[in-house]
């Protein structure tokens, strides 16, 4: 099966930069441009990463997070920013669960890897036991 990557973004520039490089690796690009959309497509496609900018057009990707992990969804998201600043900014993304978080426009190598790192991981997630609570 295809990997899926949902490209999540307001800007079709961002779109096309980033499906060139997603689909460049053999990865199926999905576009959507807000959270409540990205929400549909999760429910109703096998997604598995999502590559994310940092601010949208109905919130921003802690928002996005929080409809995840309320809906039991597993796809891990990769963040892009515009405004990538410091260590600081990297440190709040991880802590609000993204996955990584990269600077636009990224590096092709820089996404392709972090891609295919939440890929394996998100299969490893998958297919690790679940263990009940004692």
């Amino acid at each position: 099966m295809l990997s899926r990557v949902l490209i999540l973004s307001g800007e079709s520039d961002h779109w096309h930069k980033l499906s060139s490089i997603v689909s460049s690796r053999g990865w199926e690009p999905l576009r959507c441009e807000t959270i409540y959309a990205a929400k549909y497509l999760v429910l109703r496609d096998q997604i598995e990463v999502i590559v994310s900018d940092d601010v949208l057009p109905d919130g921003d990707f802690r928002e996005l997070i929080k409809e995840l992990r309320r809906l039991a969804c597993e796809p891990l998201v990769v963040v892009m920013s515009r405004w990538y600043g410091d260590w600081g900014d990297y440190l709040e993304a991880m802590i609000a669960g993204a996955y990584d978080y990269l600077a636009y426009p990224p590096y092709p190598g820089e996404l392709e890897q972090a891609v295919a790192m939440a890929l394996l991981e998100s299969r490893a997630r998958r297919k690790a036991p679940v263990l009940a609570a004692a």
